[in-house]
């Protein structure tokens, strides 16, 4: 490194610094390409591309209507595609295990068994797996 200059990453979008060899890119929402610039003694430059694609967390609607109107039919986890070997479990408030799903699979209707659910508050947990942290939450399920 005794020999180099100056850095120059852009663009700046997402990163912590620009003039650093390794910034940390900050709460990043979609994919970029970054191009580093390296500036050495003599007027040497060298530039190399470097694409980051943020790994998002799963985000999961609290509600859904499964009632057949072809809107919010099923409980669709958004960004859930980006963690395919993640486990999903659904269970009513008396510990019952409704639904679960390992890795893509379709999402799930508010039916068990094949048979339609009431309406009422469900408890999910989700393990993207993929050194992230588990998910746990609630549902409603309106009909």
């Amino acid at each position: 490194i005794g020999r180099i200059i100056a850095y120059q990453w852009t663009p700046s979008i997402y990163l912590s610094a620009t003039d650093i060899l390794q910034p940390f890119v900050v709460n990043p929402q979609e994919e970029v390409e970054y191009r580093l610039t390296v500036f050495g003694r003599g007027g040497c430059i060298r530039t190399d591309l470097v694409k980051m694609k943020p790994l998002l967390m799963p985000l999961p609607p609290n509600t859904f209507t499964p009632n057949g109107d072809g809107v919010n039919d099923t409980w669709t986890i958004k960004n859930l595609d980006l963690y395919p070997n993640s486990v999903i479990e659904i269970y009513t408030p008396a510990g019952l295990l409704v639904y679960s799903s390992s890795g893509t699979s379709n999402p799930w209707d508010g039916n068990y068994k094949g048979k339609p659910l009431p309406a009422g508050t469900y408890y999910y947990a989700i393990d993207p797996r993929n050194q992230r942290k588990k998910i746990a939450g609630y549902i409603t399920l309106l009909r």
